[in-house]
């Protein structure tokens, strides 16, 4: 059955098994800049003021921050969570995405490398045709990454967990 607690895990150790054997087939690619696409043309920063509010939890998204300050007291983090403020931090912030696998990777007690760098690299890292679209349609300085504002709503509506982390 669809949505079944039974095919989420089957799901889970699926994309678990791919990202071990991509993380092979990739090799060294995986901790390279362009990551196991070799992405061109992006611009990455390397803004350490930037990168300290987000692993701090104080960029002012409230989801992102909630997510960064669970991870930072406990060492643990759902998978939305990481999902968002990974893609917060390249999207949003534009920062290198290796510096947040390796933040990621220091905190994590959970960490594997192929699931962390490979989650990083095949979720996060955009693929070659959308840094071709966006180079052609260039957007204009605004939140890039629906879910800090969507996934709180989904996921967070009554903002229990926000709260926790963010009271103020």
């Amino acid at each position: 059955k669809t949505g079944s607690p039974g095919t989420r895990l089957h799901t889970e150790l699926l994309f678990r098994d791919f990202l071990r054997f991509s993380a092979l087939a990739w090799g060294t690619s995986l901790f390279k800049i362009g990551g196991p696409f070799h992405i061109k043309g992006v611009q990455w920063k390397k803004d350490q003021e930037l990168f300290q509010k987000w692993c701090l939890g104080q960029t002012g998204f409230p989801f992102v921050d909630a997510g960064m300050r669970e991870l930072a007291a406990t060492g643990y983090m759902s998978h939305l969570h990481r999902q968002c403020c990974a893609a917060f931090l390249v999207r949003n912030l534009g920062l290198d995405w290796r510096m947040g696998a390796e933040h990621f990777e220091s905190q994590l007690l959970d960490h594997t490398p192929d699931a962390n760098w490979g989650n990083w690299a095949y979720r996060i890292l955009q693929r070659p045709s959308l840094v071709e679209t966006r180079a052609n349609y260039p957007l204009e300085e605004h939140v890039n990454t629906v879910e800090v504002v969507v996934w709180p709503a989904v996921h967070d509506a009554q903002l229990e967990h926000t709260l926790l982390w963010v009271p103020e």
